[in-house]
């Protein structure tokens, strides 16, 4: 629900964070709204990535700890999704994993694969890349943000599907609040004409509940580095349905998706039947330690209860920011997932001020995005709003968009 469409009151009780705040320094430090770009560093993290360094000074090459440690990474991101560890491929950045599915596919018979124009630019881009495989990459024009923006992507979706469509590739939720797709549907769509249904998950996962058994998704993947905790980049982390596996035939392979991988005869070289038949080169190790305490961190925790917060916190930031803009400006707020974005003027102004009050922020383009994880709590949004109004920020604020986005 958009805040045009509440009552302006923020509430009066205030939300606590559901975790211990003190396991996370930064947020003791600093207002921290940032955990859409990277979560903040926890105990368990940091602990992983020094037991990784102490290991390596110690032992030198210690492969039969690092790779247990990606095996482990890959076991946890199984539970955390609802899937087998078999279903989980392993790889360095979402784009390569992208990449690894789209280029894997046989677009003789099913010639499409549909993305959103303004979906994050790595899914097109490496999209257009399949032109070479015989691919005809068809990009459907941005729904409008805000109201309407998921029914707008979905009703879009529907007009695109036909039995030529290999795959459709999407963000479970819009990285600028644009959307947020209902998984199950956008899958049962698809397979209604035989096409994949592929999500990019990096703004679900960790604060929105994802089932992908029960969703019927063909492919499903994220990074860590965001609400799983992570290091920054080099570990990622793709499931793959039954559908999919029996469709792909990897081109971008490597030695660790080998049946055999120590096998030095490679003039015939078998891949794996499973899921990881995509893994390729090694990954970070280092980041894999880093993934694998960050996803146990995170599946400590009651899933449900941190989907819960994080979108009551994003609504009590909408609604507080409107009352302080005054109910004649309405501006057109987007929010999903764990997201608020607030369009505006001087993004650079913003984001220095808000950090001159010890308020880290994010954005995209023109957009502020302000967003919450299980150690946010309501003081976050109110020192967020106060320094809105204290330094004269909303006056930034973009009312209303010229071209209805």
């Amino acid at each position: 629900m958009n805040a045009e469409d509440r009552d302006l009151a923020v509430p009066a009780a205030g939300r606590a964070a559901l975790v211990d705040r003190a396991d996370f320094p930064l947020v003791h430090q600093r207002t921290y709204l940032d955990s859409a770009s990277k979560g903040a560093l926890g105990g368990p993290v940091r602990a992983a990535v020094a037991g990784f360094l102490d290991e390596w000074d110690d032992g030198g090459a210690r492969w039969d700890l690092w790779l247990e440690e990606m095996e482990a990474a890959r076991g946890a991101f199984a539970r955390l999704i609802g899937c087998a560890p078999e279903q989980v491929f392993v790889g360095s950045s979402v784009s390569s994993a992208v990449a690894a599915l789209t280029t894997a596919l046989d677009y003789r018979e099913r010639p499409e694969l549909v993305l959103f124009e303004d979906d994050f630019p790595t899914l097109a881009d490496i999209a257009l890349t399949t032109r070479r495989l015989g691919a005809q990459v068809r990009l459907l024009s941005p729904p409008a943000g805000g109201p309407g923006g998921t029914d707008a992507a979905l009703a879009a979706l529907s007009g695109a599907l036909t039995e030529r469509v290999a795959a459709v590739v999407f963000s479970g939720v819009h990285h600028n609040g644009r959307y947020e797709l209902p998984l199950a549907e956008v899958a049962d769509m698809c397979h209604a004409v035989g096409s994949l249904c592929v999500v990019d998950g990096y703004h679900q996962a960790g604060v929105v509940g994802v089932d992908v058994t029960a969703t019927g998704v063909d492919a499903w993947t994220s990074g860590c580095m965001k609400y799983l905790l992570g290091s920054a980049g080099g570990f990622t982390l793709t499931y793959c349905g039954d559908l999919l596996l029996e469709r792909a035939r990897p081109l971008a392979v490597g030695w660790l998706g080998a049946a055999e991988r120590f096998a030095t005869a490679r003039s015939a070289v078998r891949r794996r039947a499973d899921a990881a038949r995509f893994d390729s080169g090694l990954p970070s190790l280092l980041c894999a330690s880093a993934a694998r305490a960050g996803l146990e961190q995170v599946l400590s925790w009651d899933g449900g209860a941190v989907e819960h917060h994080v979108r009551a916190l994003v609504a009590d930031a909408a609604e507080a920011l409107v009352r302080a803009a005054g109910p004649r400006s309405r501006p057109p707020l987007r929010s999903a997932g764990a997201m608020l974005c607030v369009p505006v003027d001087d993004i650079v102004t913003v984001r220095r001020s808000l950090a001159e009050e010890d308020i880290l922020t994010g954005s995209w383009l023109d957009w502020l995005r302000v967003s919450f994880h299980a150690y946010s709590d309501e003081e976050d949004v109110r020192r967020f709003v106060e320094a809105m109004e204290r330094r004269d920020l909303l006056r930034h604020i973009i009312p209303r968009l010229a071209n209805g986005s």
